[in-house]
């Protein structure tokens, strides 16, 4: 019996014995690793230091001056679809591509790869919404405009707008409208009555237009027009049938597809509505300066090239 005792006594020593042991060991691995975390941390700071000299407000001037040890790329070399890196100022760096190369008729243009914001179209009534569509184009484009950075662009404007440039590179047409407003039609097609207030049949909205085309043939050609989004074309769109006519904005489908945002409406009978839209994005379309620098990069996504 004694013995029996005295072997358990034993067996109990020894386990505590390695617990001990085991969690000496846990104790000694937990700091090993603090040790080379910190020691890890250290050398990080050393090296911070030693490449910026100890001040850390060099890291942009050190950044700067890496891009510009880049190799120079001419202008001439940059394709349609081409990534780029383009510095709006106040709005900050936007990736871009490239939309019309610099040996093109309409320049170097470039075209944000993505939306840059939202803008809202239309209104609550007629009159507000006659207003928003018939100034949509100006207005998109002069939301286009605040992404101008005088250093490297001429001028800018909204997708959808048309792309012609003088020899300054400012773009001579991009509010272009139709000149002539839409007149609702007395004739035995169909038949409307004025509306109550209105002192003729003229609706006072401008009539449709093609200013699109150029950009959509550009923008699929160079696989840039589907980004995944909603966004503004710059042009209008009527649609007129036997009981109404409609009074839209052109814009693209996040698949591709190009419908038009009804922003009024006036029936035959007399009634009008009116819509607002806030949820389609701007896609600002920016002339490049003929003396830009472009540095690095290949033109892709991971590698674009950068305006210096």
């Amino acid at each position: 019996m004694k013995r029996i005792v005295k072997s358990e006594k034993g067996a109990i020593a020894a386990l505590v014995v390695v617990t001990v042991l085991m969690f000496v060991l846990i104790l000694m691995g937990t700091y090993m690793a603090i040790t080379n975390l910190r020691k890890s941390q250290l050398e990080s700071d050393i090296r911070i230091q030693q490449i910026y000299g100890g001040e850390l407000d060099n890291i942009e001037e050190s950044y700067n001056s890496a891009i510009n040890n880049l190799p120079e790329i001419p202008i001439e070399q940059l394709k349609v679809g081409d990534y780029i890196k383009y510095n709006s100022g106040e709005n900050g760096v936007i990736t871009c591509r490239v939309l019309y190369e610099a040996n093109s008729e309409y320049g170097l243009q470039i075209i944000s790869d993505k939306n840059v914001k939202n803008v809202t179209l239309g209104g609550s009534d007629w009159k507000t919404a006659k207003e928003s569509y018939n100034t949509a184009i100006e207005n998109l484009n002069n939301e286009a405009e605040e992404y101008i950075n005088d250093a490297y662009a001429s001028d800018a404007r909204c997708v959808g707008s048309i792309p012609t440039i003088d020899e300054n590179g400012i773009f001579v047409e991009k509010d272009s409208v139709t000149e002539t407003t839409i007149i609702l039609p007395p004739g035995d097609w169909q038949s409307y009555t004025r509306p109550s207030g209105w002192e003729s049949d003229d609706t006072g909205c401008y009539g449709e237009d093609n200013n699109y085309m150029t950009d959509e043939e550009q923008l699929k050609e160079g696989n840039i027009w589907i980004t995944g989004e909603y966004y503004w074309l710059a042009s209008h769109f009527v649609y007129p049938d036997s009981t109404k006519y409609t009074f839209y904005v052109r814009y693209t489908h996040p698949e591709g597809d190009m419908p038009s945002s009804i922003l009024c409406m006036v029936y035959n009978d007399g009634t009008t509505e009116a819509w607002q839209h806030g949820d389609t994005g701007l896609r600002p379309c920016i002339a490049l300066k003929s003396d830009i620098t472009v540095r690095g990069g290949d033109g892709s996504m991971e590698k674009p090239y950068i305006i210096v």
